[in-house]
């Protein structure tokens, strides 16, 4: 069986973060390496893997300065196998594939409406739909994973028993093995390290966020035009937009998402990232049933108009602090219910402080 090589590629013009690995065996030629790049690119789906030019380097990365293609450096033959191109293992933490895209491709840094480097939200979106756009439980499978944890538990004897059978945990009379269930993007690409905000790319998918979006989920199925999400601070409401995301990103669903004043990612029923263009080039009634994620932050006091306009088709999906202020107008308008979010049980805090928080806390702070 042939070796496999991991080639650590960058498409010339992207942000230098946008790195992605691509395995292939070393009995492969470069040929086929153009046609793997092209299935882990979105963008390069209407052109032909041929179009596609490559050439080899051994340059660090760092995420920060673009690399440069070098002088003289002859873009490699389609012909040519890869193991007389890698006869040893590529160097970790290197870039080793340099991909000219193909005439007529659009990238992050030549999107239209500002969609570029600079844009460090929307080009981590078009990473993550370029690898999970449609592809359910196949794709939760690789970013979700359901572990335990053993809490520090004090309980008298001949209550152990008694407690074991209302709480559904595993009980030894010291200690607690309690499940959860973690949501992980760190293992995606470069672009992914802190994608929930904070410099977090792992978080604790709370029970009360399936709930939720079953909830929300039904809600939008009856007709409704939205739902305001609310709760106590810090109780979770932006993580659970970025839940809500990757599930309809999942799923294959065209969603928006807000959360500045002045713009609004769209992602298209193709998985296309894009800009929402200005209001006079908007139809807002040219997106039935497309979720509009919207968090309400010190910046970002309402929602967007396309998604509070009578005649928007979006089903709005407000995040934001129980003050009337920031959604009343809106919710009055379309009859909007609001869902509250439950508080945390003292299984989550234990699991959030201990295993999620980049310094745990102690048992003794617990």
């Amino acid at each position: 069986m042939a070796a496999l090589l991991k080639l650590n590629c960058w498409v010339y013009g992207e942000s230098p973060n946008r790195i992605f690995p691509v395995k292939i065996p070393t009995t492969e030629t470069v040929a086929t390496l153009k046609k793997a790049i092209k299935e882990e690119k979105q963008a390069f789906q209407t052109h032909g893997a041929d179009t596609l030019t490559l050439w080899q380097v051994s340059i660090f990365v760092d995420g920060q300065q673009k690399p440069q293609i070098p002088p003289h450096n002859e873009a490699l033959s389609p012909l040519v196998r890869l193991s007389t191109l890698f006869p040893d293992v590529p160097q970790e933490g290197h870039l080793h594939i340099i991909v000219g895209p193909p005439p007529g491709a659009t990238t992050p840094s030549s999107s239209a409406h500002g969609l570029g480097d600079s844009d460090t939200e929307a080009c981590c979106l078009r990473a993550f739909c370029e690898k999970y756009w449609n592809r359910g439980d196949e794709g939760r499978a690789e970013i979700y994973k359901i572990e335990s944890v053993e809490v520090p538990f004090m309980v008298r004897d001949n209550e152990s028993d008694l407690y074991e059978s209302e709480s559904g945990l595993d009980n030894d009379g010291c200690t607690l093995r309690i499940p959860y269930e973690s949501l992980s993007l760190g293992s995606v690409g470069h672009d992914f390290p802190d994608f929930f905000d904070h410099g977090y790319s792992s978080i604790l998918v709370r029970r009360e966020y399936h709930d939720m979006f079953t909830h929300i989920s039904n809600l939008c199925k009856k007709g409704d035009r939205g739902v305001v999400v609310t709760g106590s601070p810090g109780i979770g409401k932006t993580i659970f937009l970025y839940f809500l995301l990757v599930e309809r990103i999942l799923q294959g669903r065209p969603t928006a998402l807000q959360r500045n004043p002045d713009r609004v990612i769209l992602i298209t029923n193709t998985g296309k990232v894009q800009i929402i263009p200005d209001k006079k080039h908007m139809d807002p009634q040219g997106f039935p049933g497309v979720w509009g994620l919207v968090d309400s932050n010190d910046s970002l006091m309402k929602p967007h108009w396309v998604f509070t306009d009578s005649h928007s088709q979006f089903f709005l999906v407000h995040s934001c602090p129980p003050q009337p202020v920031r959604w009343k107008a809106w919710r009055k308008k379309f009859s909007a219910s609001i869902a509250v979010m439950k508080p945390w049980s003292w299984e989550e805090f234990y699991i959030g402080g201990m295993v999620f928080l980049s310094s745990p806390l102690k048992h003794s702070t617990l």
